[in-house]
């Protein structure tokens, strides 16, 4: 009877620390791909998990290469029509990560710069009279990461893209 009640005990415990472990990296707002913490969710986003349309949309929209699988997470703001996607670009990669920032039939560049570690940050603008900040660079995983800001409104683009900091500071690469 006592080595029942023990084991009772001791497994609501560990459920408990199981949970608490979940709810202390849930309520980190940081979104992760694998051990890799990839972008700080700002107040009033949610992070979605891809499901077959969007990953459609965004192959459509975004991936220049179809031949560089992107498997991808969506952070929808809440109340600004902006929406981050973090794409994970699978080998075969470019050597040279700028071809994954050329201008095709959907976007234009407006401006780059290339930043520290061969990583590029370009702010394009589209046909459909939107605009995206795209960031590609290697993570010290070694992994390629392609993030692309949505919106519809050049100011915040811009501000995204001028920023001090990668992404107003939530990119965390």
């Amino acid at each position: 009877m006592n080595y029942r009640f023990n084991s009772w005990v001791t497994l609501f415990l560990n459920l408990g620390l199981l949970a608490g472990c979940q709810q202390a990296r849930t309520q980190s707002r940081t979104v992760y791909f694998g051990p890799t913490a990839v972008y700080k969710l700002p107040d009033g986003t949610r992070e979605e998990k891809p499901n077959k349309e969007t990953t459609a949309s965004y192959e459509r929209r975004f991936n220049f290469h179809p031949r560089f699988n992107q498997p991808l997470h969506r952070i929808v703001a809440g109340k600004d029509a902006e929406t981050v996607y973090l794409g994970l670009a699978m080998p075969p990669v470019p050597a040279n990560l700028q071809a994954l920032v050329e201008p095709d039939s959907v976007w234009q560049v407006v401006e780059r710069r290339a930043l520290p570690g061969e990583a590029q940050l370009a702010l394009l603008r589209g046909h459909r009279g939107e605009f995206n900040v795209r960031y590609v660079g290697r993570a010290t995983s070694g992994n390629t990461h392609v993030v692309n800001l949505l919106t519809r409104d050049s100011v915040v683009a811009r501000s995204y893209y001028m920023a001090p900091k990668l992404f107003k500071g939530n990119l965390l690469l």
